[in-house]
């Protein structure tokens, strides 16, 4: 509305971390403090999941697994997040040049 002096912040701005202040002016916060929190937030959920796991008991199951098959399955899963790289950017190639 015109003459508004209301400050609106959605929600994909809040992921953005980006704030919207009236209806134009708009102040994002840099790469890098993106790039920390989202660290941040990485390492806790990591630290989350693995810290009541028993790591002998991982130990004693990696050493039982068979290699060929624990080689087999990061060739397949690498391979998968190969594949899912080449569609986005068939995807988006239309859209802007990639890097």
């Amino acid at each position: 509305m015109p003459g508004t002096s209301v400050t609106r912040v959605s929600a994909i701005d809040a992921v953005s971390f980006s704030l919207y202040l009236g209806r134009r002016t708009h102040i994002v916060l840099g790469k890098y403090l993106k790039f920390i929190l989202l660290f941040l937030f990485a390492a806790l959920m990591v630290w989350f999941f693995v810290r009541k796991l028993n790591w002998n008991e991982v130990s004693h199951s990696l050493s039982q697994a068979n290699p060929w098959y624990l080689g087999y399955a990061a060739a397949i899963i690498s391979f998968g997040y190969l594949l899912r790289a080449v569609r986005w950017r068939v995807l988006l190639e239309p859209i802007t040049p990639s890097s």
